[in-house]
């Protein structure tokens, strides 16, 4: 704790602002990473490593980065953090999937209540079309419909779990292995920045549903007895 410290306190105020900025940045672009604007953390990325170029090109010189990159001390830190993300991109992995799960869930049930037409004169819900068996017309138009939305999907444009359509043509779940290796790229390698943004979105508003559902029944009791005598007749 007190070497921490004082390592900490080597720092000038200067190389402080310069690293806490750098940091809640590449937070932010970690954050956009997950809703498909990949391009922030790299840009945060590029001008961090320039920053960093230009204010210790004093310091360096080609013999002591040799020097440095040839020293076993150099590389263990390194080995270290990076297979410490790797063990973070099972986290990231399964809190993706539950999330893209949830968001796919809420889009096929909505679009499951939508009208298609069957022909000219006949239109019924994708549900109804469905259920509808000895129908080849319902069946074609679900069909149909089923392939409009796996395109207009738009979650599969930045996940790595897509959809498709199987053999009796729903949609089901389909990993874009290049998808997910630029992923797991992204995540060993920015693991830090990807932590502090899952800790303060993701779990916090999971916290927060939880905490609002728990107020919705209490209220909702509360109301019921307050008002249990209001509208006797």
């Amino acid at each position: 704790m007190f070497t921490f410290f004082a390592a900490f306190t080597a720092f000038t105020v200067l190389e402080i602002l310069f690293f806490s900025g750098f940091f809640i940045l590449f937070v932010i672009g970690a954050s956009f990473d997950r809703s498909g604007k990949e391009s922030f953390k790299w840009w945060v990325f590029f001008i961090a490593m320039v920053t960093l170029i230009f204010w210790q090109w004093s310091s360096w010189t080609f013999t002591s980065l040799w020097d440095a990159v040839r020293s076993t001390d150099f590389w263990k830190p390194v080995f270290v953090y990076l297979g410490l993300g790797l063990l973070y991109c099972f986290v990231e992995f399964t809190f993706e999937i539950r999330r893209v799960a949830k968001e796919y869930a809420s889009q096929w049930q909505a679009f499951l209540d939508r009208s298609i037409r069957i022909d000219r004169r006949e239109s019924m819900s994708l549900r109804e079309a469905l259920a509808t068996i000895d129908d080849k017309a319902a069946t074609q138009a679900a069909n149909e419909a089923i392939n409009k939305f796996i395109v207009d999907c738009r979650i599969w444009r930045y996940s790595f779990v897509g959809i498709e359509q199987n053999s009796v043509g729903h949609p089901e779940p389909k990993i874009n292995k290049a998808r997910l290796s630029e992923c797991i790229g992204a995540w060993t390698f920015f693991w830090p920045f990807y932590f502090v943004s899952l800790i303060v979105g993701d779990l916090l508003t999971e916290v927060w549903n939880i905490i609002s559902s728990v107020m919705v029944q209490i209220s909702g009791r509360f109301v019921k007895m307050a008002f249990k005598d209001v509208f006797k007749t």
